[in-house]
């Protein structure tokens, strides 16, 4: 959706569509103490941070020669990084799975 740039509404010529969300007060407060645990202003924000999480273990992983083998602590650090992108998404899911469109 597009944003007309004169008054900051919604340009409902372009196909696109207003949807409205209730957040209840709980899912409020948790998108309030998650959205600051990781420092983001939106879902936007939260998506982002993921991205960036799992692009970041993706590179480790690729960086990785394919004929040396990989130690128990290497794996185990790959797998914390992986836990941190998991664990996000599952606070994500929590936050906002008590959202319900209008």
């Amino acid at each position: 959706m597009s944003l007309n740039s004169t008054t900051s509404l919604p340009n409902l010529a372009d196909g696109g569509e207003t949807r409205c969300w209730h957040y209840p007060p709980s899912a409020l407060q948790r998108e309030r103490e998650l959205l600051r645990k990781y420092g983001v202003e939106d879902f936007s924000g939260l998506l982002a941070e993921t991205h960036l999480l799992l692009a970041g273990l993706t590179k480790v992983m690729k960086g990785f020669n394919p004929d040396i083998r990989v130690k128990g602590y290497v794996i185990s650090s790959l797998g914390s990084l992986l836990e941190q992108s998991v664990t996000l998404v599952s606070r994500m899911q929590y936050v906002y799975s008590n959202v319900k469109q209008i």
